[in-house]
């Protein structure tokens, strides 16, 4: 079924008739459901809910001045034309982010799709079916539930920083994340964005190692320019203050309906000492002391691009919904076998 198709088999959430959304939610639904905003000021909009709002960290900076997200903007009147439109401005923008985060200049992608009636629409099949539709639309591969897929995101490093001189070429995946409007107030908080729908793709790999040239620019210019102040120096420019933020995010999950949906783990002394390796945050502030920095708690896969548990009605979290554990050895451990070291983290030379 195409998309604008299954747009209008969607009914309307009674729960959320009676509810209504939050604040922060509605002020955004006010101006983005008026006809006459372009794309631009759409994402302008977006990017001030972000930074606000996000409790993913690296979403708050990279919407804020370091703008290091693509926006594409799939508005009503995109939703109303044919699937092949909406392939076509999926994939510009796609391009688009992917050329500017050859350069460093965007590390995240955020595809939006605008529409009061996907807004107000109750979880469940027919929901699920538009969201696996806009996902094939962008990945162009079949999507199913409580699978894991991914991007791709490659950052150009000039010569001088590699042993050989010639300019390195690395590649991360990028994990592929479902947000929608169902989510506010719900069980699943955390995933909820304003408008309708959207996809996001956010690679903290290429984001450190793009402000870690970025940053060694400015230190340079600084230097031959004698001595004067750096400005606009990213906050982000290694794995380990990835790591922390990474940390920091979790541990500021929204306490919602069913409590947090994702939490550290606070470890003893003796269990703390035993993990390797060794903690790479330095400092470490001091409400992640004895937190365990290899992983956390979660009660859905926040790597999962299309969760099914999304999709009920359930505002409380379901009984049938089992805590997890989750992984941050992505961001700090080289070990042989764990290759998301590579993938994810530090990135692979393709060239």
């Amino acid at each position: 079924m195409s998309v604008s198709s299954i747009i209008g088999k969607l009914e309307d959430d009674p729960w959320r008739e009676e509810r209504g959304f939050s604040s922060d939610v509605e002020l955004v639904h006010n101006e983005v459901f008026a006809p006459s905003m372009s794309d631009a000021e759409l994402s302008l909009v977006l990017r001030s809910w972000l930074k606000a709002n996000q409790p993913c960290l690296f979403g708050r900076m990279g919407s804020g001045e370091m703008d290091l997200i693509s926006f594409c903007v799939l508005t009503e009147r995109d939703l109303e034309a044919s699937d092949r439109h909406i392939r076509d401005k999926i994939q510009s923008y796609r391009l688009h982010w992917k050329r500017n985060g050859l350069l460093g200049r965007k590390s995240a992608f955020i595809i939006w799709a605008i529409s009061r009636r996907i807004a107000n629409a109750a979880p469940g099949d027919t929901l699920k079916k538009l969201a696996r539709r806009i996902c094939s639309l962008y990945l162009r591969e079949e999507i199913l539930d409580d699978v894991v897929y991914h991007d791709r995101i490659t950052l150009r490093i000039p010569g001088e920083q590699t042993s050989d001189g010639v300019d390195g070429y690395f590649e991360w995946r990028v994990g592929v994340n479902y947000f929608s409007s169902q989510g506010d107030q719900r069980w699943w908080h955390d995933h909820r964005i304003p408008g309708g729908m959207a996809f996001s793709m956010n690679s903290v790999g290429h984001m450190a190692r793009s402000g870690a040239l970025y940053n060694l620019r400015m230190e340079s210019r600084a230097t031959v320019e004698q001595g004067c102040p750096i400005r606009g120096r990213l906050p982000v420019d290694s794995l380990s203050i990835a790591l922390r933020n990474a940390m920091l995010t979790i541990d500021g999950a929204a306490n919602a309906v069913s409590g947090k949906a994702t939490y550290l783990r606070r470890l003893d002394a003796m269990s703390y000492g035993a993990l390797r390796p060794k903690c790479p945050i330095d400092p470490l502030p001091k409400r992640l002391e004895m937190m365990d920095y290899t992983g956390y708690q979660g009660w859905y896969d926040t790597d999962a691009t299309i969760p099914a548990d999304y999709f009920r009605t359930d505002a409380r979290r379901p009984s049938h919904v089992q805590e997890r554990p989750l992984d941050f050895r992505y961001l700090f451990d080289d070990e042989i076998d764990n290759p998301d070291f590579d993938t994810t983290g530090s990135g692979v030379r393709k060239l």
